[in-house]
């Protein structure tokens, strides 16, 4: 977890296999990215939580503010899923979330 302060941007931002969770704590606005699997156009202001999943780099632009934020890499999150009981999706693929509810 780390307390960021970021002050406006413009122009190309790097990619990066870590899930983000943010909380906007100051400052804050209208916030752009846009890459080959990135999509966002918003606000982010105080109070406002947002998820960053693992993306291409891309570019777009931001507001001057401040975030708390917690970051896992793509690799520690599957560490950590496979030692879950039933985490080991390779080997027991029927225990594979799925974002569909079986009929």
């Amino acid at each position: 977890m780390t307390r960021a302060d970021y002050e406006d941007f413009e122009g190309a931002y790097e990619n990066t296999d870590t899930l983000w969770i943010h909380l906007c704590t100051s400052g804050g606005g209208r916030l752009l990215r846009n890459s080959r699997t990135q999509k966002l156009d918003g606000l982010f202001v105080p109070g406002r939580v947002g998820l960053g999943a693992p993306y291409d780099g891309g570019e777009g632009f931001g507001p001057r503010m401040s975030l708390l934020a917690l970051g896992i890499s793509e690799r520690r999150l599957k560490r950590l899923a496979a030692e879950l009981p039933g985490g080991d999706w390779t080997s027991r693929p029927w225990l594979r979330p799925t974002t569909t509810m079986p009929c």
